[in-house]
């Protein structure tokens, strides 16, 4: 007996790379990639929106002594011009707690702090949190943290430039304060200077005087005149030099000049909104590519032939695609035909064309899983099939009525049981309920040619699951099975709608009934392991599966799932 598996490809699968083995692992994980990306770049969004607009307004300043008038003291100021310690001493005096009182105790300083203080947006406002602006009195000590907190002073490069700026949401506000804080430096290195140079010129003009006094009375005395007349050119000298001072003291510009003043901020630099815009793109994509194919290479579930095939060592006899309840032939929706759209351009650019099933049509499909059902026999006839799978819900009634429809009009007779006595799917569907049927059979109250109910199925008899008194798989191990198989050995093909393999051992009575065992497994859902589990139960003497029916499959979305994956066989090697 032949049991390779059937091609249901037309042209081998590409090898994988990096573009057609990330691209379809993507976009197949699809759904999990949009919500991770939504989840992500959401926040930041409202986070760029919610936080409130700081303006900044700098100025600069320049530190550097005057040039010395004289020639001897050109090298030393020369060579303290770029001292890198003189820069850090002006930048601490700048930070100091008293330089900033100076400034907030400039004219209207403080009611700009305090209508900086009052103004709450975005984060601030809905959180409620800020500062208490009734305690920002002058001199207060909260007036002076508010203020440091939003003051920026630093070195600019290498160079001895200082930048004094000053971070707002009112952009008047920015500008006021860090220009108070530049003019406030600018006068304290003044008047600091001034006054040290004040008390080197009173010294020098008192001890001249005192000098030029002395030595006339010497003179006056009759001292000798080649002695007194140097010490008087020196007194002289120490005198004019002190007059010098005087006058440099009152033109004094000091050791920090100004190189501009803040101007007022038209834009505000935080939140720079373009730049935190691409990262939050960038960061949401990566997550959202990451999450989209970890979800894809742990995902266990029936999604590739090839796989399920190699696992389990049986073949895929066919492959039915998904049929929507109740749909209707109305023009699909502008999202159903937007993903199309992309779906076939994925599909040209990756070189797939798409052709993994027999046909998109159900019908199509069905004829194709029946003759291969019937193939796997290599001649004998398999009269009767039971139709189960691993778990419940993955389409075995749909694939017993198919079955048995396609089996009909291609002229054979068919008769269908609902053996399933926990949750009889077949006779729900054909809306049997409370009709005696499979259950009464097996107890030996009916006989299976009065149990058989013609009309419910156009050209197939279908007997129902009955009415089940006690455990049904006690019941099952009674002789009315028997009984019962013997007598459908009259129709050509006998659909046996059987139970779920998982929890309770109904399946694996009735597989020894049947000829042949048709496993449904549902697409994109059941986990492959749990296929195994099932299968490895039902390895008994006597029970022969025939092949796999992989249902509700989405036939544009299969064509990527066929095609090979950059990751999924690290994932396959480590299972």
């Amino acid at each position: 007996m032949n049991f390779a598996p059937a091609s249901l490809h037309r042209h081998a699968p590409p090898r994988a790379n990096a573009v057609n083995g990330l691209l379809p692992q993507i976009w197949r994980r699809r759904r999990v990639f949009a919500l991770v990306f939504v989840l992500t770049f959401l926040p930041a969004l409202a986070a760029m929106l919610l936080f409130t607009p700081v303006y900044y307004a700098a100025g600069t300043v320049v530190i550097g002594n005057q040039e010395p008038a004289s020639s001897s003291a050109s090298a030393a100021w020369i060579e303290k011009l770029g001292d890198p310690a003189d820069l850090e001493s002006q930048l601490q005096i700048i930070q100091s707690r008293r330089m900033l009182r100076l400034a907030l105790a400039r004219p209207g300083v403080i009611e700009a702090v305090i209508e900086e203080c009052r103004y709450r947006r975005g984060i601030a406002a809905l959180l409620r949190r800020g500062a208490d602006c009734s305690k920002m009195t002058p001199n207060s000590q909260e007036l002076v943290d508010y203020a440091e907190a939003r003051y920026v002073v630093r070195g600019v490069g290498r160079s001895r430039i200082i930048s004094i700026g000053y971070q707002s949401p009112l952009p008047d506000v920015a500008f006021v304060m860090a220009n108070a804080l530049i003019v406030t430096y600018l006068e304290d290195q003044r008047a600091e200077n001034a006054r040290a140079r004040e008390v080197t010129a009173a010294w020098l003009l008192k001890e001249g005087a005192t000098g030029v006094a002395a030595s006339s009375e010497r003179d006056g005395a009759g001292a000798e005149t080649s002695a007194a007349q140097p010490r008087q050119r020196f007194y002289q000298d120490l005198y004019s030099k002190a007059a010098d001072i005087e006058s440099e003291r009152r033109m004094l510009q000091g050791g920090g000049r100004l190189v501009s003043l803040a101007e007022l901020p038209k834009h505000h630099y935080f939140p720079k909104r373009t730049p935190l815009a691409a990262a939050a793109l960038t960061v949401a994509f990566m997550l959202a590519a990451l999450a989209a194919l970890r979800a894809d290479v742990t995902d266990g579930s029936v999604r590739r032939t090839q796989e399920l095939e190699a696992l389990t060592m049986l073949p895929v006899l066919g492959m039915l695609p998904h049929v929507k309840r109740g749909a209707s032939r109305a023009r699909p929706s502008l999202r159903r035909r937007f993903t199309r759209a992309v779906a076939d351009r994925l599909a040209a650019l990756l070189g797939a064309d798409g052709q993994v099933l027999d046909s998109a049509r159900p019908e199509e499909s069905v004829q194709a899983l029946y003759a291969r059902l019937v193939q796997a026999g290599a001649g004998k006839t398999l009269r009767g099939i039971l139709v189960c799978s691993a778990t419940q819900g993955e389409g075995k009634t749909f694939t017993t009525l198919a079955l048995a429809k396609c089996a009909a009009e291609a002229g054979r007779s068919v008769l269908a049981i609902d053996c399933n006595l926990r949750r009889p799917g077949l006779t729900e569907k054909l809306k049997l309920s409370g009709t005696a049927g499979f259950a009464e059979i097996l107890r030996g109250e009916i006989e299976p040619e009065n149990a058989a109910v013609h009309g419910a199925l156009e050209g197939v008899p279908v007997i129902a699951a009955g009415i089940v008194g006690g455990g049904p798989s006690l019941l099952l191990m009674e002789n009315g099975m028997r009984k019962l198989m013997s007598w459908a050995e009259r129709y050509d093909l006998v659909l046996l709608d059987g139970p779920a393999v998982a929890r309770f051992p109904d399946a694996g009575i009735l597989a020894q009934s049947a000829a042949g065992v048709l496993w449904c497994a549902q697409w994109a859902r059941v986990k492959s392991s749990d296929v195994k589990a099932a299968l490895d139960g039902m390895a008994k003497p006597g029970v022969r599966i025939v092949g796999f029916a992989v249902t509700q499959v989405w036939p544009e979305e299969m064509r990527f799932y066929e095609r090979p994956c950059l990751f999924g066989s690290l994932y396959e090697a480590r299972r």
